[in-house]
């Protein structure tokens, strides 16, 4: 509280004192004056905002104790939002699982699909160690049974190394007869090429010479040459752009004239249904097969040197 700066003078003792002291008389009181109004709007602002801040309640303007509660948004976010149908369950999104009846038809089309597969191995795959079929193929890919390669074969280095698709191993199942092993002539320390007694005028291995690989393996009694079987052994190929080499021989030419038969070893057609299980892999089957990726040259394997791969020796 405001405590007033002096006694308050009558009309009288203000004109009785001197000037100077009643201008200062006057100059204390309109000062007091002034603090007094500041004061009293002040308080009257403190009672606006305690009066404002109780809102709706009891007391305040506008007060029912029955009034439905007020609706508060705040930007997005409603408390209250309208009524909406009730959200889908999982239930009711999840696709009906299939009855017993379908189960059993699925069932039994994978267990067709199964029957259906061959037990042969897929030529293309065999041959070039890539099938472009895939799962869709009805024939057996079997990694450890593909052809090998003849980069490696040839020259014992391969750009590709262990992701070449073909076999850096080799086997008599994969691995051509050592024609200077037959001669009783091959010098050269772990050669590549097989090592096996077969007779030089046998017909040429069908099995090796279009898959690269012969289940057989030592065992099998026909040569195992990088040659088209139906020239090699008939002298006759009615595959039309054969990938396979048609090299000519004049003993086995004479000897195939003689039969005046191409029964004994296949028939012609043969080279034409491997061209149909090979399908789209015949680009694949001509590169394998083409002279010019292992920079047409095969290795001797008692010299070293390089030679053709239509190369034929005399003593052949």
């Amino acid at each position: 509280m405001l405590q007033p700066p002096r006694r308050f003078l009558t009309e009288e003792e203000m004109k009785a004192i001197p000037a100077e002291e009643r201008a200062a008389v006057i100059a204390e009181w309109s000062s007091f004056n002034a603090r007094l109004r500041i004061e009293a709007q002040r308080q009257e602002a403190a009672r606006s905002s305690y009066r404002g801040s109780r809102g709706r309640g009891r007391g305040g303007r506008g007060y029912h104790p029955y009034a439905p509660a007020q609706r508060f948004s705040h930007r997005s976010v409603t408390f209250h939002p309208p009524n909406h149908p009730p959200s889908p369950s999982l239930a009711d999104v999840a696709p009906p699982s299939p009855s017993g009846k379908d189960t059993n038809k699925q069932i039994e089309q994978t267990e067709q699909e199964e029957a259906n597969k061959s037990t042969l191995p897929c030529a293309a795959f065999t041959a070039t160690g890539v099938c472009k079929k895939g799962p869709r193929c009805p024939y057996v890919h079997d990694p450890e049974k593909t052809a090998i390669c003849k980069r490696f074969l040839y020259k014992d280095n391969c750009v590709y190394g262990n992701t070449c698709p073909l076999s850096h191993e080799p086997s008599p199942h994969r691995s051509p007869t050592c024609t200077h092993f037959l001669e009783r002539r091959c010098t050269k320390q772990n050669c590549r090429y097989a090592h096996i007694n077969v007779n030089p005028a046998a017909p040429v291995c069908e099995a090796f010479a279009r898959r690269g690989y012969c289940e057989k393996g030592s065992a099998c009694a026909e040569r195992h040459a990088f040659e088209c079987p139906d020239f090699s052994n008939t002298g006759l190929c009615e595959v039309k752009h054969c990938p396979f080499p048609h090299i000519a021989h004049a003993g086995r030419l004479r000897k195939a004239a003689a039969s005046h038969s191409s029964s004994e070893v296949g028939s012609p057609d043969s080279g034409q249904k491997f061209l149909e299980e090979t399908g789209d892999n015949v680009e694949e089957m001509v590169n394998a097969n083409s002279s010019g990726n292992i920079d047409k040259g095969v290795e001797d394997s008692s010299t070293g040197l390089s030679q053709q791969a239509d190369f034929v020796p005399f003593g052949a």
